[in-house]
């Protein structure tokens, strides 16, 4: 069972060429591969998934690629533990449907495709105006101890279904994240895109330390990050091409054919 967000899922590339597809192929017809990952999901939905669905499938390996939906949270004023506010911006994101009520243009935007360009104009040429907002190069203690929770919860969650648990630090594209004139594209509005790798691998750090020494069915593969990532292998900041998900794929099949 692969948990993960956009990077697990697949985003920008077909099913075939994601990461835990690639990882199916080469594992073979003694292996059955189950992709639980979904644009924006953080440790949050991961807990839910761990807690109430994936349980039915009863794997014997739980997979968890995370880290960018979580540190996304990074100096929200709003943060909160339950992670309340990250899930609000999921409603846009992923257009669930909201029971409330709202104007027509939100309505019609859910219906109707040409409201939905009419919507992404007025966006991109009408930008709402937010202000300066000062980026901080800095760690969110508040973000590192809930995200920290989060990874030992989903660990508690694995063995409970008496299967092995496999952490994976999460891969950017630290090329053009170091390399970009942009400050945020769009992603976080405290940190710039130069100062995320340097965070993620503060991130990674927590993950690594969640497997406690002598633990036998918890494995933090390291290996991902001594690979030598090219822009080649993504699609844009951090999804993988179908490239860069065969070099993903080959570095977790040692732990499943040992």
């Amino acid at each position: 069972a692969a948990l993960g967000g956009s990077t697990t899922f697949g985003t920008k590339v077909t099913d075939s060429d994601s990461w835990p597809a690639q990882l199916q192929t080469k594992l073979g017809d003694g292996y059955s591969v189950r992709n639980y990952g979904g644009p924006g999901f953080s440790t949050a939905e991961a807990i839910v998934q761990l807690a109430m669905t994936v349980p039915e499938w009863k794997p014997h390996y739980v997979v968890l690629y995370q880290g960018w939906n979580d540190i996304h949270n990074y100096h929200e004023p709003n943060f909160t533990p339950d992670y309340y506010s990250h899930g609000i911006t999921q409603v846009s994101n992923l257009r669930l449907p909201f029971y409330g009520k709202r104007g027509f243009l939100v309505e019609a935007a859910e219906i109707s495709f040409i409201f939905k360009v009419i919507g992404f104009l007025n966006h991109k040429f009408f930008p709402p105006k937010m202000g300066h907002v000062e980026t901080i190069p800095e760690p969110d203690p508040r973000v590192d101890a809930a995200y920290e929770r989060n990874l030992k919860t989903l660990k508690v969650l694995s063995e409970h279904l008496s299967a092995e648990v496999i952490f994976i630090p999460q891969i950017l594209n630290d090329h053009f994240l170091l390399t970009t004139e942009l400050e945020n594209l769009g992603w976080s509005n405290y940190i710039k895109l130069s100062e995320m790798p340097r965070l993620m691998s503060h991130f990674n750090q927590i993950m690594a330390g969640i497997c406690e020494s002598g633990d036998q069915d918890c494995y933090f593969v390291e290996s991902v990050l001594n690979v030598d990532w090219q822009e080649s292998d993504f699609v844009d900041r951090g999804h993988f091409s179908a490239l860069g998900g065969d070099k993903f794929s080959d570095e977790l099949v040692s732990y499943f054919k040992d």
